[in-house]
C-alpha cells in the first residue's frame, strides 16, 4: 500500500489518501469539517464530517444497493433514501425520531407496487397504505403488531374488516360474492361466521343465523 499527504502552510487545510491490501481512503480536511471517500472489501462510502468530527450526511450501501444518509449535528440519523434493502425492485424513504426509529417511510413492496407506513415513537407500523401488483390497494391500522382495521379495493369492489384485540376479523363487510349487493358477517372470536346481512340471488333481503360452531343455520328472507 501507500500514502499521499498534502497540507497548508498554516495547516489547516489537508488532504490525505492510503492505499492497503483491503481498503483504500480518502481525506479532506478544513477547519469547518472534512469529507471521506472509503472503499473496501464491503463495498464503499462517503461521508461528510462537521469539525467536530460526527457525520452530517453520508453515501453509503446496503443489500439492496446505495443509500443517502442525513444526519444531526450530532450524528443522528433523521432522514435516508435510497434503494430498499428487503425488496430489490425498488427504492425506499425513512424518516426517524429522535430515537432513532423510522416514524415515516414511503416504499415498493414485494410486488414492484407503492408502500406508505407510519409508526409509533418505537417504530412499530400503525397505518399501513399499499397498492396490489395490477390494481386496487389496501388500508389497515394496526395495534400492538396487530391488525385492528383493513380497508381493502378488490376486483368486485371494496371491503371492510374490523378485527378482535387477537387479530380474528369479527365484522366483515362489503360486495357480496354468490348475489348482486352487498353482505355484512359476524363472526365469533374463533372466526366462525354467526350472523350474516345480505342479498339473496333474487335481489330481495335475508338475514342468516348460524349457531355457534356454524353447524346449523336459519334463514330470516324478506317479503316476495
Amino acid at each position: 500500500g501507500g500514502e499521499f499527504d498534502l497540507a497548508a502552510k498554516a495547516g489547516a487545510q489537508r488532504g490525505s489518501a492510503s492505499v492497503s491490501e483491503k481498503e483504500s481512503v480518502g481525506i479532506a480536511l478544513a477547519a469547518a469539517g472534512a469529507a471521506k471517500l472509503e472503499a473496501g472489501d464491503a463495498g464503499g462510502s462517503a461521508e461528510i464530517v462537521s469539525k467536530d468530527g460526527n457525520r452530517l450526511a453520508s453515501l453509503e450501501t446496503n443489500e439492496g444497493g446505495g443509500m443517502v444518509v442525513c444526519r444531526t449535528a450530532g450524528d443522528r440519523a433523521v432522514a435516508s433514501i435510497g434503494a430498499n434493502p428487503s425488496v430489490s425492485k425498488g427504492g425506499l424513504v425513512q424518516l426517524y425520531n429522535d430515537a432513532g426509529n423510522p416514524v415515516f417511510a414511503a416504499a415498493v413492496n414485494a410486488e414492484g407496487a407503492g408502500r406508505l407506513a407510519l409508526g409509533t415513537t418505537s417504530g412499530a407500523a400503525t397505518l399501513v397504505a399499499e397498492s396490489g401488483k395490477d390494481d386496487g390497494g389496501g388500508i389497515s391500522l394496526s395495534r400492538n403488531g396487530r391488525r385492528a382495521i383493513a380497508l381493502l379495493a378488490g376486483t368486485n369492489g371494496g371491503l371492510l374488516n374490523l378485527f378482535s384485540a387477537s387479530g380474528v376479523p369479527l365484522v366483515v363487510a362489503g360486495v357480496a360474492d354468490d348475489a348482486a349487493g352487498g353482505a355484512v358477517v359476524l363472526r365469533s372470536t374463533e372466526g366462525k361466521d354467526l350472523v350474516r346481512v345480505g342479498v339473496d340471488e333474487k335481489g330481495s333481503g335475508n338475514v342468516t343465523l348460524f349457531n355457534k360452531d356454524a353447524s346449523e343455520r336459519k334463514i330470516v328472507a324478506g317479503p316476495r
